[in-house]
């Protein structure tokens, strides 16, 4: 009985420290890394659309819409009831323009010159006494003041002797006048012009072309004169190809107003073109 009480403790024994030295042997648990939330301080950068340029044309400009346009095809451009004033303006738009000088207006460096061509190849104008009698009937200061458009400058300061223009139409064998077809691009001053025309006795009709095709006209005889603008040698030696007498009358200022942050630049045709700065 003791022997096999003895036995049974042995066993025990051996089970016991065999179980402690397993334990022993296993390895201990690797904890985990700790991982700390990353913070950063950087926004995604976010680029803003610069709002649209605020564009206003006075309302003696407002012909001119479409080159305006042309030159600033993303601005919101506004035409205005009535001329604006200095100051306040800019209050309500980013930049104005308009014909003609003012105080306290900044002018475009390019102005444009208003001219009238004559198709001298073709009679009545052929006749040179004609053709220098039409030229004699335009007094470029009154036609410039008759515009209604303030500060254009005349080529010329000849005053006209209405009575000696008709007489000399008469002796050149056109005692009451005759037809003439007048072409015109957008030109300030085209009533003043047509009208001093009907007053030595022409029959004047006008037809309104675009700024391509007044030379093409004048050549193939749809029109006998034109009224055209120009800024540039090129512009008028296109006219001038097709007639041998071309009456300079007088220089249109275009003006303007802009606040301080715009970025100002000029058409060929001498309308500011307006990009926000940055």
């Amino acid at each position: 009985m003791t022997q096999n009480r003895l036995s049974r403790c042995g066993v025990l024994a051996r089970a016991w420290l065999l179980a402690w030295l397993l334990a022993a042997c296993e390895p201990e648990a690797t904890p985990l890394p700790a991982f700390a939330p990353v913070e950063t301080s950087e926004v995604a950068a976010i680029t803003a659309t610069p709002a649209p340029v605020r564009y206003a044309l006075s309302p003696e400009a407002a012909a001119f819409a479409s080159a305006v346009r042309a030159a600033n095809p993303d601005a919101e451009i506004v035409i205005l009831d009535e001329p604006p004033q200095a100051g306040a303006i800019l209050a309500h738009y980013d930049i104005v323009a308009g014909l003609g000088a003012a105080s306290g207006w900044q002018q475009s460096p390019v102005m444009p010159t208003i001219s009238l061509a004559l198709a001298t190849r073709r009679p009545p104008l052929d006749s040179p006494a004609v053709a220098e009698a039409v030229r004699a009937s335009l007094d470029a200061t009154a036609l410039a003041q008759a515009s209604g458009i303030a500060g254009l400058e005349p080529v010329s300061v000849e005053n006209a002797n209405l009575s000696a223009v008709r007489q000399s139409l008469a002796n050149a064998g056109w005692p009451d006048g005759f037809d003439l077809t007048l072409g015109y691009t957008v030109t300030p001053g085209l009533d003043a012009v047509a009208a001093a025309l009907r007053g030595i006795g022409l029959n004047v009709t006008l037809v309104e072309l675009a700024p391509e095709t007044v030379a093409p006209a004048l050549k193939d005889g749809r029109i006998d004169s034109a009224l055209f603008a120009w800024t540039n040698t090129a512009g008028y030696d296109a006219i001038a190809a097709h007639s041998d007498f071309v009456i300079d009358l007088y220089a249109v200022p275009i003006r303007y107003l802009a606040v301080e942050e715009l970025q100002v630049s000029f058409t060929e045709d001498g309308w500011p073109a307006a990009a926000q700065s940055g």
